[in-house]
């Protein structure tokens, strides 16, 4: 009987090991295999992807962050996490987009219900009011566009109707704008949002229906007088309905803009430019943010202006009631441009350019596309001829690159001319009609002997057809060629491979390409700061007449 239980005893006691055995083995069964496959897929390929690398530097760099998670994952002590305590990740794809109440995703519901008719919502809950002056524009011009599409078939009749059910919903209104007037919020809201003055602007619309939109800003053309007759539209978010003292129903909206675009001339638009801008669609307030980006580089603020100006290019040169541009359209004059370029944004000009390279730009984000109708476009380079120079001052007063006779300018057009091609040696002499961007800056390798710091300051316009235009046949110099055949032609060789290759190291260095808004990151900072006084920015270029 003895021997029985302790052959039991012995029994469990090996059953148990077994058990200990199989239960210290399972995290090397489960993760061993995974190291051994990470191994081998890194001994195949040789190297890690740059991505991957990227990735494990910032890691590397994290510091205590990195520590901290080594920790929670036990990973840094010698615990193994098992696959049933690891977190679950949600890798789905989003297949439907933000509708307006995930937009407002720092809205309560509370806060959504407070809003009723008939009740002034920036008087009863400032803080809510200010929050939503806030939340509207991180909507996204893509999103706004989308949602007002969408909601197309929502007219200002149905709204009166049915005014609760479209409560925060964003529609698109166009009318008149009849007044404006500035306002501020109080001081404790304004400072929890950044913000302390808002606009509140009257529209009425072409059935005669009052509309009231709320914004952050209005265009400055506006500013001079609050009594307006201007052509404007918005894409905003319904909140109320009130009454007027005539019992008139009053729809209250939040928007980003306005949008002005005038369909004609006005007291407001007396210049060619603007009004044939503004009839083709575009946004003429757009130009204020212009005023303070001359002579920096390109990022993701000019992005939209860039855009549209190109957009209603190609309107404007589709129309059959284009200008006498000869008679009607000055000349381009550089030295006015680079002395005061604030004062022609959207102005338009006739030029005559000497082209030596074609670039064709295509266009890769959707929401251009999609919202804008740009899908690609044309960058011409080449220069300009004057009567006077331009010399460039560094950091320390010293004379830097000097441009006489010729002086560099960048356009950018739709289409190309018939017969005309891409590529860096392509020669053209034509005369466009443009309108003038912005005086842009750029890295070029003639800047950089004179200063690593000093950028190359050109004006950049957006083209419409070109009014004459001419191939140019690269000349040659006959007394050049004899010449070069007595000294050898090795040494000719070595120069013109020299100059070439010099030419189009420049020439890359002036191309670009308008910056997605996802591209803030690879934007490199300015280099040029704002100096007290007439003392010049490393840089500046200094008119010499």
């Amino acid at each position: 009987m003895v021997g029985v239980l302790n052959q039991r005893r012995l029994d469990s006691v090996l059953y148990f090991g077994v058990w200990v055995l199989i239960v210290t083995s399972l995290p090397g069964l489960l993760f061993g295999n995974q190291e051994q496959g990470a191994k081998t897929e890194t001994d195949e390929f040789g190297k890690a992807s740059t991505a991957d690398v990227k990735h494990n530097i910032d890691q590397d760099n994290s510091g205590e962050e990195s520590s901290q998670d080594l920790e929670q994952t036990g990973t840094g002590s010698g615990k193994v996490e098992l696959p049933w305590e690891r977190k679950r990740e949600n890798r789905i794809p989003r297949l439907t987009k933000l509708n307006e109440r995930e937009l407002l995703n720092d809205v309560t519901e509370e806060e959504l219900l407070s809003v009723q008719d008939h009740l002034p919502l920036n008087q009863e809950n400032q803080h809510l009011f200010a929050k939503l002056l806030f939340r509207v524009p991180q909507f996204g011009l893509d999103n706004l566009n989308r949602l007002a599409n969408e909601h197309a078939d929502i007219g200002l009749d149905k709204l009166e109707i049915e005014s609760g059910f479209h409560r925060f919903k964003v529609l698109r209104i166009r009318g008149k704008v009849r007044q404006w007037e500035a306002r501020k919020l109080v001081p404790e809201v304004g400072e929890l949002f950044d913000l302390s003055i808002y606009y509140k602007v009257k529209i009425q619309t072409e059935d005669h229906r009052n509309v009231i939109v709320f914004c952050r800003d209005i265009p400055s053309a506006w500013k001079g007088s609050q009594d307006l007759n201007e052509d404007g539209s918005l894409e905003g978010l319904f909140l109320n309905m009130t009454l007027s003292r005539e019992k008139t129903p009053i729809f209250n909206f939040i928007a980003e803009r306005i949008h002005w675009s005038p369909r004609s001339k006005s007291d407001l638009v007396t210049q060619t430019g603007p009004a044939l801008l503004g009839s083709a669609g575009f946004d003429l307030g757009l130009l204020d943010g212009l005023q303070t980006r001359n002579k920096k580089r390109l990022d993701k603020n000019d992005t939209e202006t860039f855009y549209q100006m190109l957009a209603a290019a190609k309107l404007v040169a589709r129309s059959r009631n284009e200008p006498n541009w000869q008679e009607e359209v000055p000349q381009f004059n550089l030295i006015d441009t680079l002395r005061a370029p604030h004062e022609y944004h959207g102005a338009i000009r006739v030029i005559r350019v000497q082209i030596r390279n074609v670039t064709r730009v295509q266009v890769e984000e959707d929401y251009i596309k999609n919202r804008i109708g740009i899908d690609q476009y044309f960058q011409l380079d080449g220069f300009v001829k004057f009567d006077s120079s331009v010399t460039y001052k560094a950091e320390d007063g010293k004379e830097g690159a000097v441009f006489k006779d010729k002086y560099p300018v960048s356009i950018c057009i739709n289409d190309l001319p018939e017969g005309w091609s891409a590529g860096s040696d392509q020669r053209y002499d034509a005369t466009f009609p443009v309108f003038f961007f912005k005086v842009w800056a750029y890295p070029s390798g003639y800047q950089n002997k004179f200063s690593d710091e000093s950028l190359q300051q050109s004006p950049l316009f957006i083209a419409l057809n070109p009014i004459k235009f001419e191939k140019v046949q690269a000349s040659v110099n006959w007394m050049a060629i004899g010449l070069a055949a007595v000294l050898g032609i090795g040494l000719l060789s070595i120069w013109t491979t020299y100059f070439i290759g010099k030419a189009k190291k420049e020439k890359n260095a002036t191309q670009f390409r308008m910056p997605s808004q996802m591209d803030e990151e690879n934007i490199p900072e300015l280099d040029s700061k704002p100096v007290a006084g007439n003392k010049p920015v490393p840089g500046m270029p200094v008119i010499k007449e």
